[in-house]
């Protein structure tokens, strides 16, 4: 048996919703949804950021701006005590992709690479859409962030 992990969707989730964030300082923690997570990761449980993020295949933000976003992010988060333990991310607007949420690939690959048991794991989502990835990738647990945090 793998490890147990907790993914979390980036926007709207886990930090403010901003479309096509590109700025540093806009970016907000959603601070009871961090304090959860870290309850999971007391528990031993894997933090994992999924994030669908096809402002950059449309031109609407960079690579480098995504990248910096996330700097921030993590640097926020660790300064609550979150240990982030991977980001992965899908710049493609095409819904057919693997990577794409709803569809599967990101928990897949991070599955693989951190030897996750998804059974015994979480994902958490503002959308219908993270829901569903996480059933898909055969999540034990897939809820939207107001049922998480009830």
């Amino acid at each position: 048996m793998g490890n147990k992990a907790i993914f979390l969707d980036r926007d709207g989730t886990l930090i403010d919703f901003v479309p096509y964030l590109r700025h540093t300082e806009r970016v907000k923690l959603k601070k009871d949804v961090v304090k959860r997570a870290k309850f999971f990761q007391d528990m031993g449980y894997l933090i994992v950021i999924i994030t669908n993020q096809s402002g950059i295949s449309r031109g609407l933000l960079t690579l480098e701006d995504y990248e910096q976003v996330n700097a921030r992010m993590l640097s926020l988060l660790k300064e609550e005590g979150l240990r982030v333990d991977a980001v992965y991310h899908c710049d493609s607007s095409d819904d057919s992709n693997e990577r794409r949420k709803p569809n599967p690939g990101m928990l897949w690959e991070a599955s693989k690479e951190l030897d996750i048991d998804l059974e015994n794991s979480v994902m958490v989502g503002d959308r219908d859409i993270d829901v569903k990835c996480g059933e898909r990738a055969g999540c034990g647990y897939c809820f939207l962030v107001t049922q998480f945090l009830e």
